[in-house]
């Protein structure tokens, strides 16, 4: 997103919210095509760099930094796929904030029950939209990497404001990538079509914030239905809205 849409949103009350999609969606996980249904256990690690942009905007290193520091960032996000290519993503593991992935509706419902304001909102983005709104360049590099002992390839999702890395093996969590050919956001519908597998390691840079993010640990085990269950919503009326494309605040009918 462009560095002046990044600083509307830190002064957004849905912060937090768009926070988690910026870096959980660059790590979007799904479905096995060989009944995979399990955990996935990421490690994440953020750091800040000084922008160009920042300086265009009258923004000093000391309030560029202080806006990171206070984003928050999770130490991990946790998983939980089904096979029929749903899955949630929880930061830190928790499960008062959540995103839940809908395969047949191609939606995400992001949740966070602890909010200290608008705790009953949703934020609900169609992923056949791009976040960047434009169409990203795809690049498969011919290089090898090991990441946690495992060889891996690479591709590289470009965009004007930023690119993402992810390091795969097609050996390893292999999926189905007709189940997410429309799931454009963030490259992830790009990047299974080629790995065919889920990502092993994400190198997202965007703007001033950087993130690696490492699966450290995955676990088959049989997945809740009843963790996916999307609860009555409602148009959120007077709600701040925000630059994102594709989203839509909607209110917890109570």
């Amino acid at each position: 997103m462009m560095m002046t849409s990044i600083i509307m949103m830190m002064r957004s009350i849905m912060i937090k919210k768009y926070f988690l999609l910026v870096l959980l969606l660059a790590s979007a996980v799904c479905a096995n095509a060989q009944s995979f249904e399990g955990t996935v256990i990421y490690k994440v690690t953020t750091t800040f760099s000084m922008s160009d942009e920042f300086v265009e905007l009258g923004v000093n290193e000391e309030e560029a930094q202080s806006l990171f520091d206070g984003l928050s960032a999770p130490d991990t996000i946790v998983y939980l796929h089904r096979t029929n290519g749903d899955y949630i993503a929880r930061p830190n593991g928790t499960a008062a904030t959540r995103m839940i992935y809908k395969q047949k509706e191609n939606k995400i419902y992001s949740f966070d029950d602890d909010a200290a304001e608008d705790a009953d909102v949703c934020m609900v983005i169609n992923v056949a939209q791009t976040i960047m709104q434009e169409m990203p360049t795809v690049t498969k590099l011919d290089t090898i990497v090991k990441v946690n002992g495992v060889d891996c390839e690479i591709v590289r999702i470009t965009w004007s404001e930023g690119e993402t890395d992810f390091y795969y093996n097609s050996s390893l969590l292999q999926i189905n990538p007709k189940l997410y050919e429309k799931h454009l956001f963030d490259g992830f519908a790009d990047f299974t079509q080629i790995s065919k597998s889920l990502p092993l390691q994400i190198v997202k840079k965007a703007g001033f914030m950087n993130f690696v993010i490492t699966a450290v640990h995955y676990t088959e085990e049989p997945i809740d239905a009843k963790l996916f269950v999307i609860p009555k919503l409602k148009p959120a009326k007077n709600l701040n809205k925000t630059e994102f494309p594709g989203a839509e605040y909607m209110r917890i009918v109570n």
